[in-house]
């Protein structure tokens, strides 16, 4: 079937690459911005591009979703949104069906710390060199996820701080496993 605005809508997460482009290709379909980061802390030093697309990405579209309440006040506060458009969905995760929690038994010599998820735009690298810095030598800190666009970076964590364990990628089920074994995360 063919995309037409009475069978179609469009979900845009900023930042967007030629955003201007592209809302003018998607003009009269139904369009919603997820704003899952607020990512104008990311680029301190020159933050008025991003502010310039939030603003008008979030006018253009008909609803615009936040997972943060401290972020949809931010944008709301700040005019870069309509409050009549914004709504609140937050983070949430629900276990598999067939997880079974369990429980640990004996004392173990490495304290195990996990981060998992998107390490190519979201992740904290400054904190977990912090972490691994504040750490003693019994700590591991497992990275977990895709890391492709800052191999660059995970390279240099990885020979520059012997703690660290790269994993890559890892499928829900087996990471469910893996962090039963580990005693924190950083969310």
């Amino acid at each position: 079937e063919e995309l037409y605005p009475d069978n179609t809508a469009f979900v845009l997460f900023p930042a967007v690459t030629e955003y201007v482009q592209l809302l003018r290709c998607i003009d009269g379909y139904k369009t919603i911005c997820d704003v899952v980061d607020n990512q104008v802390s990311w680029d301190a030093h020159s933050p008025l591009p991003l502010l310039s697309q939030y603003a008008t990405i979030n006018q253009f579209a008909d609803k615009v979703i936040f997972n943060s309440a401290i972020n949809m006040q931010f944008f709301t506060d700040s005019g870069l949104c309509d409050s009549d458009k914004a709504s609140l969905i937050p983070n949430w995760y629900t276990l598999p069906a067939d997880f079974k929690a369990k429980t640990r038994i004996g004392k173990k010599k490495i304290f195990d710390i996990l981060y998992s998820g998107n390490m190519n735009d979201r992740v904290d690298w400054n904190l977990l060199k912090a972490i691994h810095t504040a750490t003693d030598d019994n700590t591991r800190i497992h990275l977990i996820g895709s890391a492709d666009a800052v191999i660059d970076m995970m390279t240099e964590v990885i020979e520059k701080f012997p703690k660290f364990v790269y994993h890559g990628p890892m499928r829900e089920s087996d990471l469910l496993s893996f962090s039963f074994n580990c005693d924190l995360a950083v969310m």
